[in-house]
């Protein structure tokens, strides 16, 4: 036995793993987080292939039967061609400034935090896009199908015309000065940190959260679907009854002058003196104070969970090599 795995140590290949019936005739390919400055030339016969977390520079051809790509957290600066089999491409935490023509099946990217400029046309059939944290100064046509859209941390300024299908959109921090009229379907809006001031009066009634944080906004519209509202301290005063009195979110970090933070006692106080409570669920007050989100909650469990991490590898060594 121990010969055997030390064998496997001096010369690793990736664990052909069958996996789900999406990549039914194929096998994954792993070499994820294995420290490796190049890949060997792939097999045929992956179709789910895994090496992001390592320091490659760039990718040798890929199988004509790929279907998923996720080469995350590399050191790429190109990617090769496409197969036209490819579904899924995650290629985020890169140093891509561009992308190949995109394959007509693809239906899901991820190709935030890198240095691109410029966006391929994209797919028909494309449901969801991540392209935050780029260089981006337009976006090209947005396909019908798309559902969630994430093109924060761009240069773009404005967006062009939006499916009515479109249940998620962030474009926080973009440059964004005017916001046209929402898709029809919108689930998740987030603005923040733009020059919006005015947001469209006719807002879906699908709509239930909502971030215009940190934009010159002088008014908000009637909006009775929402259930989570997120905004600067300098826009309270735009807030009605109403809104007071629905599930809302403010900034949690936010101090002025000593006073304490309206999430903490429970009123808000107009620049007139008008006092307004609201009511909140005693968790949720506990988590917004303390900054936690679902990960940061996690998060204080990271001994133990490293604890367990520890004690199951050294129980079930062979999981190190398997995602």
């Amino acid at each position: 036995m121990n010969e055997r795995n030390s064998k496997k140590t001096r010369k690793f290949k990736p664990k052909k793993t069958r996996i789900s019936k999406r990549f039914r005739g194929g096998y994954r390919g792993n070499y994820a987080y294995r420290n490796l400055n190049d890949l060997p030339n792939l097999e045929e016969g992956i179709t789910d292939l895994r090496c992001q977390g390592n320091s490659l520079s760039s990718l040798p051809n890929l199988p004509s039967n790929l279907v998923s790509i996720v080469c995350s957290e590399n050191k790429l600066t190109t990617l090769p061609q496409l197969p036209n089999s490819l579904e899924m491409l995650y290629c985020d935490n890169n140093q891509l400034t561009a992308l190949p023509e995109l394959p007509e099946n693809l239906i899901d990217i991820a190709c935030q935090d890198n240095k691109i400029t410029i966006l391929p046309n994209l797919p028909i059939n494309l449901t969801r896009l991540d392209c935050a944290g780029n260089l981006l100064t337009q976006l090209p046509q947005i396909p019908d199908s798309l559902r969630i859209i994430n093109c924060s941390d761009n240069q773009l300024t404005r967006l062009p015309n939006l499916p009515n299908e479109l249940t998620v959109l962030l474009c926080s921090n973009i440059g964004l000065a005017e916001l046209q009229t929402l898709p029809q379907h919108i689930q998740y809006l987030d603005v923040a940190s733009n020059n919006i001031t005015k947001l469209p009066n006719n807002i879906p009634q699908t709509l239930v959260r909502l971030n215009c944080a940190n934009n010159p906004l002088t008014s908000l519209p009637k909006i009775t679907s929402v259930r989570e509202l997120t905004l600067s301290f300098d826009q309270i005063d735009l807030l009605t009854v109403d809104f007071i009195y629905s599930s809302l979110r403010f900034d949690p970090m936010f101090r002025s002058q000593g006073r304490q933070r309206p999430i903490e006692i429970q009123v808000v106080v107009r620049p007139q003196g008008e006092e307004i409570p609201f009511e909140v669920q005693a968790f949720r007050k506990y988590c917004l104070l303390n900054g936690f989100d679902d990960i940061g909650l996690t998060l204080r469990q990271a001994d133990k969970i490293k604890a367990f991490e520890a004690e199951r590898l050294a129980t079930k060594p062979w999981l190190a090599h398997t995602l």
